[in-house]
């Protein structure tokens, strides 16, 4: 892949090149470093995954409140949702080229560590009974599973171009800002 953002075919033509999805997503600019959106189309279907998941075990829910799936069937399931979402979350994720150094690797995992957490923060005042309102808890959980995958689909680079200069964003500020 070059600097453009296009990975070129094994023709070699450029006249014959393939768009990456990645590079119609803009890298953001933190710590000067670059975080770019490995794959969004990925990310987006992931996403689309732990909401469908999430709230179609809601009906189930609902049949073990009511008495009708056995306490052990419904720790099986739920165990089972749980080992799905975590094949989701690592699901064609190249771990090497997420963080250029140890410090954005340690950020990451502390991250992951404070999602973790609040998972089971939210997870343990869940509503009982009311399926509606489990329903809008279940945004919370949704959200948080969303700061996971994001945790796990952004790469890190450096803030520098290869030509040695620092990387910009293709807009420059305000006038009234740059001179501030």
């Amino acid at each position: 892949m070059d600097t453009t953002g296009y990975t070129t075919l094994a023709s070699g033509n450029p006249s014959h090149r393939q768009s990456d999805l990645s590079s119609s997503v803009r890298p953001f600019v933190f710590c000067s470093n670059r975080l770019e959106l490995v794959s969004p189309r990925q990310f987006v279907l992931k996403n689309l995954f732990i909401f469908a998941a999430t709230y179609a075990f809601i009906p189930i829910i609902g049949e073990h409140d009511e008495g009708k799936i056995a306490g052990l069937t419904y720790a099986l399931i739920l165990i089972g949702l749980h080992v799905l979402f975590i094949v989701v979350y690592f699901w064609k994720v190249n771990f090497g080229q997420l963080d250029p150094d140890k410090n954005t690797l340690c950020a990451r995992v502390v991250g992951l560590i404070f999602c973790l957490l609040l998972l089971m923060l939210v997870a343990g005042n869940l509503s009982d009974g009311d399926l509606s309102l489990l329903a809008i808890e279940l945004l919370g959980l949704c959200a948080v599973h969303s700061l996971i995958l994001a945790l796990l689909s952004i790469r890190v680079r450096d803030n520098v171009a290869e030509d040695g200069t620092h990387w910009k964003p293709a807009r420059a500020p305000p006038p009234a800002l740059a001179s501030v």
